[in-house]
C-alpha cells in the first residue's frame, strides 16, 4: 500500500511538472514571436533576403544588398564554437578559389573586436567578417544554433539555411542551388 502511495505521488509530481514545464516553454514561444514577430515570415526560401546593415573588423558598414548580382553565404559563428573552427577552413577555400564570384560574409556573434580580429588574422580568414555586437541580426534571422549558414542566390533570393557545420559535400550542394559553378 505504501508503495502504491509512493508510486501515485511520482507520477502526479511528473504529470504537474510536465504541465508547468509546457506552460513555461509556450510562454517563452509566444515572447519570442512578439519580439520578433517579421523574423520568421522574412527568412523563408524563395522571399528575398531582408536587407541588414553591420559594422565589419575594419570599421566599413556593410549592407548585404550592396553584394546584388552575386551569390551570398552569410555565416553565423564564434569563436568559442568548436564546429564553426572546423569549419572556416572550408569556408575560407571556397571563398578564395570563387575569386570574387562568391562573397562569404562571416558573422561574429557577440564578442568583442578584440576577441574577433586575432581569431580571423590568426586564421588567416579573407571574407569580410562582421560583427553582431548585440546579437540583434541573430535575432532578426532567429538563428538557433552555432555555426549556421544563409544560403543567398545571385538575385538576392534566400534559398537555404544549414545548422550545423559544413562540410565539403554539404557545401557544394548549397552551392549548386545558389548558382555556383564548381
Amino acid at each position: 500500500m505504501v508503495k502504491s502511495k509512493g508510486l501515485i505521488l511520482l507520477a502526479g509530481g511528473l504529470l504537474l511538472g510536465s504541465i508547468m514545464g509546457g506552460i513555461v516553454f509556450l510562454t517563452g514561444v509566444a515572447k519570442t514571436a512578439e519580439i520578433h514577430p517579421a523574423a520568421d515570415a522574412s527568412l523563408k526560401a524563395g522571399n528575398p533576403m531582408p536587407d541588414f546593415e553591420l559594422t565589419s573588423l575594419d570599421n566599413s558598414v556593410i549592407h548585404i544588398n550592396q553584394y546584388s548580382g552575386k551569390p551570398v553565404i552569410v555565416n553565423f559563428w564564434a569563436t568559442w564554437c568548436v564546429p564553426c573552427k572546423q569549419e572556416m577552413p572550408l569556408l575560407e577555400r571556397y571563398y578564395t578559389d570563387q575569386n570574387g564570384k562568391l562573397i562569404i560574409l562571416g558573422i561574429n556573434y557577440e564578442e568583442p573586436l578584440e576577441i574577433a580580429r586575432p581569431f580571423v588574422l590568426e586564421n588567416q580568414i579573407t571574407f569580410p567578417v562582421l560583427l553582431d555586437s548585440h546579437g540583434k541580426i541573430r535575432d532578426q534571422f532567429m538563428i538557433r544554433g552555432f555555426p549556421t549558414s544563409l544560403f543567398i542566390d545571385s538575385k538576392g533570393i534566400f534559398v537555404a539555411e544549414h545548422i550545423g557545420a559544413l562540410d565539403e559535400e554539404s557545401l557544394k550542394s548549397y552551392l549548386q542551388l545558389i548558382g555556383v559553378k564548381i
